[in-house]
């Protein structure tokens, strides 16, 4: 796990890249001016080190197109983990991500398959407790370490649907940055009425 010790900084360069992806879907681009979609997922993550196995849950908004064949997506993630070693110690892990993620659509003729791969950039803050009881110690001792950290991933999958306004996928993701996990993901899409 690599620490972002200056957050300022960090903050800064995540406010500029959510600046150009805004601009990128303005009304002077040809992006979607409404939303259209919005989902939700679940998944199976293997996160660095000792935290190994994970179920990680999630949401979608689709934030508009940027070109016929590039989807601009947000996305929320979250998971935890929290096991006890002894009837005195235990440790808690947990992850919860802003994503923004292009995605480049690949259309194959004659097909309802949507095939594509992407990649972005998100905010994820990092929690992780360490606690201890003992009989020379007070009852409870917690110690809590919290960071925010600049994300990377990729991303590659395939939608299909499954009827007139709602969407299955399943990809793989690997992300960077924060706790490293790689994993396969599984969700639905729902379409909304247009205004």
């Amino acid at each position: 796990m690599r620490l972002i010790k200056d957050k300022p900084i960090c903050l800064g360069i995540f406010q500029s890249i959510l600046i150009s992806i805004i601009l990128l879907v303005s009304p002077s681009s040809q992006a979607a001016q409404e939303v259209r979609e919005v989902g939700l997922k679940l998944g199976m993550v293997n996160v660095e080190g000792s935290i190994g196995t994970v179920v990680l849950l999630g949401g979608t908004i689709d934030l508009g197109r940027i070109t016929p064949n590039l989807q601009l997506e947000g996305g929320l993630e979250f998971w935890h983990k929290g096991y006890d070693c002894s009837p005195e110690l235990g440790y808690s892990y947990t992850d919860f991500g802003i994503d923004a993620t292009v995605k480049h659509y690949f259309p194959l003729p004659e097909s309802s398959l949507k095939p594509y791969c992407g990649g972005g950039l998100g905010i994820h803050i990092l929690r992780r407790n360490f606690h201890w009881c003992a009989s020379q110690l007070p009852p409870s001792h917690l110690h809590n370490y919290t960071s925010n950290e600049l994300v990377l991933h990729i991303t590659g999958g395939a939608e299909y649907p499954l009827g007139s306004n709602l969407t299955g996928f399943g990809e793989l993701k690997y992300s960077t940055g924060g706790w490293d996990y790689f994993g396969l993901l599984l969700g639905l899409k729902f379409g909304l009425p247009s205004k």
